[in-house]
C-alpha cells in the first residue's frame, strides 16, 4: 500500500515559496525523505513505509512532529 502527504510553504503574505528544501524524518530506524517545493509551494512525499509520524523540517528548521496519513497536507509560513 502506498501513501503520500504534502507540505506547502508560503511567505508571510500567503504567496507560495518555490525551491524550498523540505525534509521528513521518520525516525532513527526509518530514515527520511527530501523534496523541494514546486511553483505552487508544494512538496509531495511518497514514503515506501506506512509511517504514522514524521518530524518535518522546512529550510533546515524543525516544524515539529506531525501525524501523517494518506492525503494529509501541512502548511508552513517561511
Amino acid at each position: 500500500m502506498s501513501m503520500s502527504f504534502s507540505v506547502r510553504v508560503v511567505d508571510e503574505h500567503g504567496r507560495p515559496r518555490r525551491g524550498i528544501r523540505v525534509y521528513a524524518d521518520f525516525g532513527i530506524w526509518n530514515g527520511g525523505l527530501t523534496e523541494y517545493t514546486d511553483d505552487s509551494g508544494w512538496a509531495t512525499f511518497e514514503p515506501s513505509g506506512d509511517y504514522v509520524t514524521a518530524e518535518i523540517f522546512v529550510d533546515g528548521e524543525s516544524q515539529g512532529d506531525h501525524g501523517i496519513s494518506d492525503g494529509e497536507t501541512f502548511s508552513f509560513t517561511l
